[in-house]
């Protein structure tokens, strides 16, 4: 589930996001996904920019023939290459389901633009996490890490840009009072007035769940907090699947958004028909 709201201050400061996991997520705006698979979505405003890769694999086979005249043999061997290369750019459908996860939010208001973090992500626990809690925030905090540039998520002890707590869901609204009940797994983002994301807050349920559950909220609501609030019906074997789900782990499809989500090429507060056009000139890198 996800959440995100923008509203802008005479400050700068002015916009929100929020993001709930249950089995899906969304962008500026927020999510919900409740145990029985329903979800409500409102649209908020995004925006992003990204780029692409390029993979090359050679394959060889060879042939032997053999003639024979007389008492001589003789052998000639022929070898044959074919090379295939892989797309150097992000895929159509690659960039169609960033343009669905990105470009929307279930909660709030992030209808179509990129927002996302320009400074490292301080991440504070709090509540009564356990050791597998603790050790699939280590891992999802590893993958993620791996996929974002230039900016990276660690954990402090003070001073957060990002909480997560881990409590019974009864007192999520006595922690962040946008929540939206019937949510397992919550995140609510906010962003400046140009579009970067400057704090968040996940909300973990330590009630009514698996573990197996919990480490999947863990790892959708981390993700949507990111800057991806929206879910989608399309991929069940995605993070962002908007059904009730317990997958703990991203579908190749997943990395590949994350990281055009954090291509240096997009900037905060870019429309999404903007960093898509990014996209499509970019190599995957």
């Amino acid at each position: 589930m996800a959440w995100g709201a923008g509203v802008a201050l005479a400050v700068a400061l002015a916009v929100v996001l929020v993001v709930v996991l249950t089995g899906g997520g969304g962008p500026s705006a927020a999510s919900t996904t409740t145990a029985a698979g329903t979800t409500t979505t409102t649209s908020a405003t995004t925006t992003c920019t990204t780029a692409a890769t390029t993979t090359s694999a050679a394959t060889t086979t060879s042939l032997t023939t053999t003639t024979t005249a007389a008492t001589t043999t003789s052998v000639t061997t022929t070898t044959f290459a074919t090379t295939t290369t892989a797309p150097r750019g992000y895929t159509a459908a690659e960039l169609a389901y960033f343009r669905q996860i990105a470009a929307q939010s279930e909660f709030g208001s992030a209808a179509g633009e990129v927002h996302k973090w320009v400074d490292d992500l301080r991440l504070a626990v709090f509540g009564e996490p356990t050791e597998q809690d603790l050790a699939t925030l280590d891992r999802v905090i590893e993958e993620i890490n791996a996929l974002i540039e230039p900016v990276q998520v660690s954990l402090v002890e003070a001073d957060p840009s990002v909480e997560i707590h881990f409590v019974p869901v009864n007192d999520f609204a006595s922690i962040e009072p946008n929540y939206v009940p019937g949510n397992m797994g919550f995140v609510y983002i906010w962003w400046d007035g140009e579009g970067a994301i400057t704090r968040g807050r996940v909300l973990i349920s330590t009630t009514g769940l698996t573990p197996r559950e919990r480490s999947h909220l863990i790892r959708e609501e981390l993700t949507q907090g990111l800057g991806l609030l929206n879910d989608s019906w399309d991929r069940e074997d995605s993070i962002f699947y908007q059904g009730w789900t317990d997958i703990t782990r991203y579908a190749p499809i997943d990395r590949s958004v994350i990281a055009m989500l954090y291509r240096p090429e997009l900037t905060p507060g870019m429309s999404i028909e903007q960093a898509l056009a990014v996209l499509r000139e970019l190599d995957r890198g």
